[in-house]
């Protein structure tokens, strides 16, 4: 047993150093008696002090979760439910704010808004349409978007990796890669046999120019220590690209996929609207002409669950590639 001064010696007002720290072993009880004795003989003006330390001994010793912090006494599911229980109150009065504003005041009149009943019934009449277009629309960004990452993260790579070729590259990324992948849709169309290789074009295009950039500024921002190690442990060139430069710039080539996500979308609707005669954009442009707002609606809510749902699986992938960084960016 070893006895610990606390709050100092014994004086005039002060209080003695009767305050014991004992072993893990011994029991809350036991100490609850100590520190009930101990603070019988301190002065009245320490009162709110005695009943926090007597009230914490009775409770016990509190479970903390890893950074310290006393965790709270609530389970994971319940905590996910009160940190979602402000969205969920939103989205019910949103949608009694939208029910009355339709069907019982009128004061969004049709055609121009529609009640929630209306929409579902929408979709409902059009959902195989829909499925098309939606098959449509992700099968040309997906073949877009995969040749536009492929061949940014080989020009990237190139442009890091070699001098000689970043002097012949970089000008030529510089010069071409702030277009707008829009602009080039009518020099696509004039090119390429179809509107669809044209469309898929303008969708790589959106996606070459941010992930040969992001590609080029990590390879070149690999430490050079690292490479000087390497090469003195006998690593060649091929050793050196795959295991060393390409997974040190990991992060920033993510960063590129990102940023072309968005472009790539961008150039995919305006394909759509412009020369395929397929897709969600197109379904949207198609049933607005014919003034059947409803569908437009629908088209719309599924073309914002489609980009929500690639967004999210962009991430899963960031998530799975860089473990260490998990915790850093969520979505």
């Amino acid at each position: 047993m070893v006895r610990v001064g606390l709050l100092g010696r014994s004086g005039a007002g002060g209080c003695p150093n009767l305050l014991q720290r004992r072993s893990a072993t011994g029991s809350i009880g036991s100490r609850t008696a100590e520190y009930q004795r101990f603070f019988s003989r301190v002065p009245a003006r320490w009162g709110p002090l005695q009943q926090i330390w007597t009230n914490s001994a009775a409770e016990g010793p509190r479970e903390r979760s890893p950074g310290g912090v006393a965790a709270r006494p609530a389970t994971t599911a319940a905590r996910a439910l009160a940190h979602r229980l402000p969205w969920i109150a939103f989205g019910g009065g949103w949608f009694l704010v939208w029910q009355l504003s339709t069907v019982k005041s009128g004061l969004l009149a049709p055609p121009y808004f529609a009640a929630p009943e209306v929409l579902i019934a929408a979709f409902a009449d059009d959902w195989t349409l829909l499925a098309k277009c939606l098959a449509s629309s992700g099968l040309l960004f997906l073949v877009g978007y995969l040749i536009g990452s492929v061949i940014g993260f080989i020009t990237g790579l190139l442009m890091g990796w070699s001098p000689r070729a970043d002097y012949w590259l970089h000008p030529l990324l510089q010069t071409v890669g702030p277009v707008p992948a829009s602009a080039l849709l009518p020099l696509a169309v004039l090119v390429l046999p179809t509107t669809y290789l044209s469309a898929a074009f303008i969708v790589a295009f959106g996606a070459w120019f941010p992930m040969a950039t992001m590609t080029r500024a990590g390879v070149r921002s690999v430490p050079r220590s690292f490479i000087d190690v390497a090469r003195t442990l006998g690593a060649n060139e091929g050793f050196l690209v795959s295991r060393v430069a390409i997974p040190s710039a990991l992060p920033d080539m993510l960063t590129g996929l990102f940023t072309g996500l968005g472009t790539s979308l961008a150039a995919l609707m305006t394909a759509e609207l412009v020369g395929v005669d397929q897709g969600l954009a197109w379904y949207i442009n198609w049933v607005k002409g014919w003034a059947e707002y409803p569908k437009m609606y629908v088209g719309l809510i599924v073309l914002i669950v489609f980009c929500r749902a690639l967004m999210v699986l962009l991430f899963k992938l960031r998530s799975s590639l860089l473990a260490w960084q998990q915790d850093l960016v969520r979505w």
